[in-house]
């Protein structure tokens, strides 16, 4: 709950200083600044909670709003479930439908299979995703009132989704007052909060590592503990518990209760016969059963079955296990809490700390365990605890042919899939388990242990369990459903030609096979077999026509109008998009607009030059996405819409879009399409001369397009490396890499690719003297009729043609195609081919002059790369060298641009991002990477300091 912090124990001084630390953090934040990520790491009772307190408690005193939960060993099934408790939020309780996916209840299941169908191009929970945002929106609007201390506390028990949440936290910090602090053992096998540790390590946070208390902290430890200085006999006798103060304050009280220090002379020491009894007890386990021993064996009972329901637990609950009134057991609670194994907590019980119910489970015998645990998970599946809950006592205690349990565990892992699929991998596997060979639900039981997998990230995992599984003859149905899951799970792997081979299987499975069909045409197209991708789109709308399935139709028609596209044909593009649009406003809900149709036709209407068209599409796809909860979307659409400001040369809205989809995909792991957008805004980059920050983005693209093979976007990659070897002065290697796109490009006629990579081509090959290169490029790009509606592409096809034939007019012709089609980058680099060509005829005034019209384009453009290319060019020719380019400064005020001076004038306003995105028309997520750069540029560390900056400029108009 916000606020709710426990008074601290006096801290050793060597963890004084690890509190100092920790609260330069924290004081940060307490004075506008930004945020961290600080992990707390040691063994269980080494101090990490005590110096969670003592920090909560400075921070509250500070003014800085604190919000205090914690994870126990049964949140591992439970997705989010420290959040609920931090919300406040019972997990039973309708309002936890806060944290869960639009139209999302009990016993309902995601909307994957709500729908039953799935987009091929999402590759994460959807639910899971809205969840983590929905719980980053509310942070982020606590932080916009006051500065925020988020404190976790034992996050080794946590779920995967809590920890991919809080390193979505972690992220988003570095521009909100928001502190996060965890605390955890170490743990070596959980890959979520081990990729947790990395990044805080290694992302700007700070990982404090507890260790044992030195000699002189343990005295200090001992000193406070009996109110005066130890003996070195009774220090010796600490020192056992290992320099742990958990174990070494539980030693001294357990010597306190039993009489057995004594103080002579101001000095606290041990009788004589302490010693030997020292010597029978081997740890702090024994000291618990000690005093089990002496609380009796019906509060033993108790404690035993409270240890099985976790940290905390409910008397009521326990009542009704044992089944016995609850006022029978309040002596006993009464005892347990005497005796230092209990605590009071709100309406619950919890135990004094972990490693007391940790010793308290371990004297119940396996057998007896796994009864136990059955006889709990009856008893709360008679009340009204979660699926969920009762299914990880079912898990726990049930043997194999327990037909009741495996229905429990199935259930809840169908409930929480979408949320928390890693998970549901583990109850769905342990249903298996528990299912006999030969059930003949085991191959369904299967098939869902693969979805789940697949969505947890486990691609290898599902993919190898549904080949196990199709080794054998399955029920159509199931057999279907695995070859649908390894397909999807291999063009994940980036094997997309094994995956047609299953989708084809799937289409001859299937009764009706529009659906299937269009699935095989996705596929297909990410193998980049464009005629066999079409050919599967087109036979899937004539069964369309008669099987009226509007979502194979819609995914059928996008496929058909990303076709046309990538082979230049923009009008037919256009009408197909249309078409999946309309299929989509046919279905049900309109839910088939989760196949995305509006981000195709955005991109077909962008080809054809229909600029305000795209945007305006594009802008409703991604409204309409947000409303649906097709959150795995948003970085394409971000992506997308980057490539108007693209043309018309405004970096920073591409730069803003581009970081918003980038940031998102990699908070959620949506690896597909990110190549397309490391290449496009590595080439921005670029284009402004920042070779540093363009190398950065290609090596990201590679080693995403290494791990999810080739995909849509290659070609702006290969054209940004190339590019980049050309500015670092390794021209060979440009070509070589241009040539390898083109390629494979021009063997999948894929015209749209030709045009983005054949001008610099053909650029390079003849600065490098190789003119047959040039002319085959150049053939690749020329058609005889000019479209009207790929101004664009014939403007390249020109300019191309003009380098080649030393033809000005070809190249003038380019020009006013690309002012016609309002582009003015293409325009800058129709210029530069003017002032090169004009040299290469010897008419050097001319060419002097053009330089001179390129260089203004260059600066109202803010583009270094051109610019400088053309100089070195041209000085080979000895042509009249003009001034370099003035170009926008780098930081201050000036620096900003048009749309950053907008951001910037409304944040120091007082208004928060949600606010400026709904007057801007922009998202929440664009501002945020708008704002990263003002910052940046101002060398200002939050919005205070930005207000500072901006009244001094008031004067200026923030359009200017």
């Amino acid at each position: 709950m916000k606020g709710d912090t426990t008074a601290p124990e006096r801290l050793p001084a060597r963890r004084q200083g690890d509190v100092s630390r920790i609260l330069t953090h924290v004081e940060r934040t307490s004075r506008g600044g930004h945020g961290a990520t600080v992990l707390i790491e040691g063994e269980a009772g080494i101090g990490k909670t005590t110096l969670l307190d003592d920090v909560t408690a400075a921070a509250a005193a500070m003014g800085v709003t604190v919000v205090r939960t914690s994870a126990s060993i049964l949140d591992r099934t439970l997705p989010f479930g420290p959040f609920l408790h931090a919300f406040g939020i019972d997990a039973a309780s309708p309002m936890a439908d806060s944290l869960q996916a639009p139209g999302d209840h009990e016993g309902a299941t995601d909307h994957r299979r709500v729908a039953a169908k799935v987009s091929p191009l999402q590759l994460v929970p959807a639910e899971r995703v809205h969840v983590i945002e929905h719980i980053a929106a509310i942070v982020e609007m606590w932080s916009s009132d006051n500065p925020v201390l988020l404190a976790l506390d034992d996050m080794h028990w946590a779920d995967p989704e809590t920890l991919l949440t809080i390193a979505r936290l972690r992220r988003s910090s570095a521009m909100q007052s928001v502190t996060v602090i965890a605390t955890s053992r170490s743990v070596a096998d959980n890959r979520e909060l081990h990729n947790l540790r990395a990044a805080i390590a290694t992302g700007g946070g700070e990982v404090v590592v507890l260790g044992a208390l030195d000699t002189a902290a343990v005295a200090q430890l001992l000193t406070d503990a009996v109110g005066c200085p130890p003996s070195e006999s009774l220090l010796q006798i600490a020192l056992r518990a290992g320099g742990n103060p958990f174990l070494t304050n539980e030693l001294v009280s357990a010597l306190q209760r039993e009489g057995r220090i004594v103080v002579v002379a101001g000095v606290a020491g041990v009788d004589a016969s302490t010693v030997p009894v020292l010597a029978e007890v081997s740890g702090f386990r024994d000291t618990v059963l000690a005093r089990m021993a002496d609380v009796g064996s019906e509060c033993s009972q108790l404690l035993q079955v409270g240890a099985l329901l976790g940290s905390s637990f409910s008397l009521s609950e326990v009542a009704a296990i044992l089944g016995r009134p609850v006022a029978a057991l309040l002596v006993l609670t009464s005892t347990a809490t005497s005796a230092g194994l209990l605590q009071e907590q709100g309406r619950h019980l919890s135990f004094r700390h972990d490693l007391v119910r940790e010793a308290i489970e371990s004297t119940i015998g396996s057998g007896s365990l796994a009864a136990l645990h059955l006889d709990i998970a009856r008893c709360l599946a008679t009340s009204d605890a979660t699926a969920v809950r009762v299914a990880t006592h079912y898990a726990l205690g049930a043997e194999v042919g327990d037909h009741v349990a495996v229905e429990w565990l199935r259930k809840a892992a169908a409930q929480i899939v979408g949320r928390a699929p890693s998970s549901a991998a583990e109850l769905f596997e342990r249903a298996l388990a528990l299912t006999r060979l030969g059930d003949p639900q085991r191959d369904t039981i299967i098939a869902e242990v693969v979805d789940a997998a697949f969505w947890g990230g486990q691609i290898e995992h599902a993919a190898d369990l549904a080949r196990t599984a199709l080794s054998r003859p399955l029920p159509p149905a199931v057999e279907a459903t695995l070859h649908e899951s390894i397909a999807r799970s291999l063009v994940v792997l980036g094997r997309p030609a094994e995956a047609v081979r299953h989708a084809e299987r799937l289409v001859e499975l299937s009764e009706h096979r529009a659906w299937p069909l269009a699935l095989s045409a996705v596929f297909k197209l990410f193998a980049l077999d464009l005629d066999g991708a079409v050919g599967d789109a087109r036979r899937s709308i004539e069964l369309c026509a008669q099987q009226d399935d509007p979502w194979a139709e819609t995914l059928a028609y996008c496929v058909a109008s990303w076709e046309e596209n990538a082979r230049g044909f923009d009008r037919p593009a256009v009408e197909l998009a249309d078409a999946a649009v309309r299929a989509a406003d046919r279905s049900a809900n309109g839910e088939a607009h989760r196949l995305v149709p509006h981000l195709y036709r955005g991109l077909a209407l962008e080809s054809a030059g229909r600029t305000e068209d795209a945007q305006a599409t594009l802008a409703h796809g991604q409204q309409l996405a947000e409303q649906l909860g097709i959150v795995w979307a948003t970085p394409f659409y971000h992506y997308a819409l980057a490539l108007t400001p693209w043309n018309a040369g405004r970096w920073d809205v591409v730069q803003a879009e581009i970081d918003a989809g980038l940031r998102y995909a990699r908070e959620h792991d949506i690896g597909l399409v990110a190549s397309f957008a490391c290449g496009l805004g590595a080439t921005a980059l670029l284009y402004r001369g920042d070779l540093a920050g363009a190398t950065a983005l290609l090596d990201e693209g590679d080693e995403r397009l290494a791990r999810g093979g080739v995909q849509y976007g290659v070609d702006w990659l290969l054209r940004g490396r190339a590019l980049l070897f050309e500015a670092q002065g390794d021209a060979t290697s440009a070509l070589a890499t241009l040539r390898l796109g083109w390629d494979v490009a021009d063997g999948l006629k894929a015209e749209a690719i030709l045009a983005i990579l054949g001008p610099d081509l053909v650029r390079i090959a003849l600065d490098l003297g190789d003119e047959l290169t040039a002319q085959m490029a150049t053939d690749g790009l020329v058609r005889d009729v000019v479209d009207d509606t790929r101004m664009n592409i014939d403007g390249h096809a020109l300019r191309c043609q003009g380098l080649v034939g030393l033809d000005i007019d070809l190249l003038f012709d380019a020009r006013r195609l690309h002012t016609a089609c309002e582009r003015p980058v293409e325009v800058v680099q129709d210029d530069e081919a003017l002032a090169v060509v004009l040299a290469r005829l010897g008419r050097l005034g001319e060419a002097a002059a053009r330089r001179d019209i390129c260089f203004e384009g260059c600066e109202a453009l803010g583009i270094t790369l051109i610019a400088e290319r053309l100089r070195r060019t041209l000085s080979t020719y000895d042509a009249k060298q003009a001034k370099r380019p003035v170009l926008r400064a780098l930081t201050g005020w000036g620096a900003l641009t048009a749309t950053e001076r907008l951001v910037a004038t409304r944040v120091a306003a007082g208004k928060t991002n949600p606010q400026v995105a709904a007057e801007m028309l922009i998202s929440r997520r664009t501002v945020e990477s708008h704002l990263y750069r003002v910052y940046f540029k101002l060398d200002v560390a939050n919005r205070t300091e930005l207000a500072v900056v901006a009244m001094t400029h008031a004067t200026t108009s923030p359009t200017s």
